[in-house]
């Protein structure tokens, strides 16, 4: 899709409503097509999104942060269940 889209959303003159009134109907068709509980979600993260252009980001450095902890916890878990005896 981006192959095709970028060319055309970055002609000059081009109308800044041009590109969503492509990319919408195909996230609510993408959307749509989940089950039920992921269109939920998919429709908050959506909605939020267009409030806030950099929850991506922030949505990744938190969930990097929380692997490291779980990461951290695992192996001290695993350094009780070998030492530990």
């Amino acid at each position: 899709m981006w192959a095709v889209l970028l060319p055309e959303i970055t002609k000059a003159g081009n109308d800044p409503a041009y590109v969503s009134r492509i990319i919408n109907p195909v996230l609510d068709e993408f959307i749509n097509s989940r089950p039920l509980l992921f269109r939920r979600l998919a429709r908050w993260g959506k909605k939020k999104g267009a409030q806030d252009l950099v929850m991506v980001s922030k949505s990744a450095a938190t969930i990097a942060q929380l692997m490291f902890a779980f990461l951290f916890i695992q192996y001290i878990l695993l350094a009780v269940a070998i030492f530990g005896r």
